[in-house]
C-alpha cells in the first residue's frame, strides 16, 4: 500500500510545518502541538500550561466567545480538540478538504489572538475537574499523578499537570498573559495538516496565518535525575471498592535505540485480547476486569507501567502475579508467533492510519517534536527488526527491580500493608 507522502518545512519565524498528503481521503485534520507542559513549569506556575488551554477558547479577536468558536469549527465538519499533556499542549480540528483555510484561521485565532476574558467563570470550570482527582477527605487519589511524584519526586515531570488547588485559585489575567507570551512561540510548535490536503497549496495560507507567531525560543527543562536503587511503596488509603494500583518500572526515551523493541515487547504482553496480560492474569486467572500495561515514553526518559483496578483481598496476589509476568518476559521472550501476529497487528495499524487523517497528523507531530523520524516506511523497518532477543534485552532492562514503584490508591488492612511491603519491597 502506497503511504501518505509526508512534506515537512520550517517559517521564517521558526514554525514547523508537516503535511501529510493522503490525497485519497474525504477529509483533512489541521492541528498544533505546541511543546508547553506541566514540566516546563515552576512550581508557582503549575498548573499555567493547563489553565491556558483552557482559556484560549474564551473568544479571539474575531470570534466573541466559545460558542462562536465551535459553531465555526463545525461548520468546517469539525470540532476543536485540545488537550494538555506532561510535555506538550494540543489543539486541532477535522475540516472538510474545502475548509481548510478556515480550520487554520480558527487556530491562528485561539493561539495568537486570545481575549484571555471571562476567567472567573473558567477557573469554576477548573476546580470542578481538578475534584475528580481527589478523595472525601480531600487527598489527591488520582493514582496517574501519584505515580509521577513519587517516580520523578524533586522533578517537574512529577507535577500534576492541572496544578495545585492553591495555584488555580491564585493566577490572574496577568499570569495568564505572561505564560502565553513565554510559551505560545513558533520555535516551541509544530503545525500539522493531514488528509486531502497538499503543502504546496496551503503553505501561503499558512504564512498569512502564522508568521506574526512569536520568534521567542522555547521553553527548556533538563532530564530528571531518578535512577532508583530500590524498590518503593507510596500507598494512600481512601474508602472504595476496589483499590487502583500501578507498578512502575524506569523506562526508556522516546528516541533509545530499544524503544521499537519495547515496542514490540509491549504489544506482545498487553495489546490486545490474545496479548499475554490478558490471557494469563484475566482469561486464566480471573485477577481483575481492568489490567492494562505499557510504555510513557519523553524526549528524555520514561516508565512502563502495569495499571489495575482490583478488589482489596485481591490486591496482594495481583502483585505478586505482574511481578511474576514481569520475570517472565525476560525468561520467556516472544515467541516467533508472537512476534509475527504483533508484527501482521502492526502492519494493518500502519493501513488504518492512512485512513485516518488525525492519527497521522498526531503521530507525524509528535514524532517531529521529539525528534524523530517521520517517515512511517523507516519507523515499520525498525519494527519488523525486532527479534526475540532484542525484547529478551530491552525486557532485561526495564524489568529492574530496583527501579520498581508500586503506588496505590484504596482503603487496605495494616495487615495487607505489611504483605503488600514485603511483595514489593523485599522480595
Amino acid at each position: 500500500m502506497k503511504r501518505p507522502a509526508t512534506k515537512i518545512t520550517r517559517l521564517a519565524n521558526g514554525l514547523r510545518v508537516v503535511c501529510v498528503e493522503a490525497p485519497h481521503l474525504k477529509s483533512a485534520y489541521v492541528g498544533l502541538v505546541i511543546g508547553i507542559g506541566s514540566r516546563h513549569e515552576q512550581a508557582k506556575d503549575n498548573g499555567l500550561s493547563h489553565f491556558l488551554e483552557h482559556m484560549v477558547f474564551r473568544g479571539t479577536r474575531k470570534y466573541e466567545d466559545a460558542r462562536d468558536l465551535n459553531a465555526a469549527a463545525e461548520s468546517i465538519g469539525g470540532a476543536l480538540d485540545a488537550a494538555t499533556y506532561r510535555d506538550h499542549t494540543h489543539y486541532g480540528t477535522v475540516a472538510h478538504p474545502s475548509r481548510v483555510d478556515l480550520a487554520l484561521e480558527l487556530l491562528s485565532e485561539i493561539v495568537l489572538y486570545p481575549k484571555l476574558q471571562h476567567i472567573e467563570t473558567e477557573r469554576t470550570i477548573i476546580m470542578e475537574e481538578m475534584r475528580e482527582s481527589f478523595g472525601a477527605r480531600g487527598q489527591l487519589v488520582d493514582v496517574d499523578t501519584l505515580a509521577h511524584q513519587q517516580h520523578y519526586k524533586g522533578h517537574a515531570l512529577g507535577q500534576p499537570i492541572e496544578g495545585t488547588v492553591e495555584n488555580v485559585e491564585r493566577f490572574t489575567r496577568r499570569d495568564l498573559k505572561r505564560h502565553f507570551a513565554a510559551c505560545y512561540t513558533a520555535p516551541a510548535s509544530v503545525l500539522v495538516l493531514a488528509g486531502n490536503v497538499r503543502l504546496a497549496e496551503v503553505l501561503p495560507r499558512v504564512k498569512r496565518r502564522f508568521l506574526r507567531m512569536s520568534d521567542r525560543a522555547p521553553a527548556t527543562t533538563k532530564a530528571p535525575n531518578h535512577a532508583a536503587k530500590k524498590p518503593r511503596l507510596h500507598w494512600v488509603n481512601d474508602p472504595g471498592a476496589q483499590v487502583d494500583l500501578r507498578l512502575c518500572f524506569s523506562g526508556l526515551a522516546a528516541a533509545d535505540r530499544d524503544a521499537p523493541a519495547l515496542n514490540m515487547l509491549s504489544r506482545v504482553l498487553g495489546e490486545g485480547l490474545s496479548s499475554r496480560l490478558h490471557s494469563d492474569l484475566i482469561d486464566k486467572k480471573a485477577l481483575a476486569y481492568s489490567l492494562s500495561a505499557g510504555p510513557e515514553m519523553f524526549a528524555d526518559c520514561g516508565t512502563y507501567d502495569f495499571d489495575v483496578a482490583v478488589a482489596p483481598e485481591k490486591l496482594l496476589v495481583t502483585v505478586r502475579e505482574l511481578l511474576a509476568f514481569a520475570n517472565d518476559a525476560i525468561a520467556k521472550p516472544p515467541t516467533k508467533k508472537e512476534l509475527t501476529l504483533a508484527k501482521e497487528r502492526y502492519a494493518i495499524g500502519l493501513d488504518f492510519m492512512a485512513d485516518a487523517p488525525a492519527d497521522l497528523a498526531l503521530w507525524t507531530a509528535r514524532n517531529l517534536q521529539q525528534d524523530l523520524d517521520v517517515d512511517i516506511d523507516r519507523a515499520a523497518e525498525r519494527f519488523f527488526a525486532v527479534t526475540s532477543d532484542d525484547c529478551r534485552r530491552v525486557a532485561a532492562r526495564i524489568f529492574d527491580r530496583r527501579t520498581l514503584l508500586a503506588c496505590g490508591v484504596g482503603a487496605i488492612s495494616k495487615t495487607l500493608r505489611r504483605g503488600l511491603e514485603r511483595a514489593v519491597l523485599l522480595s
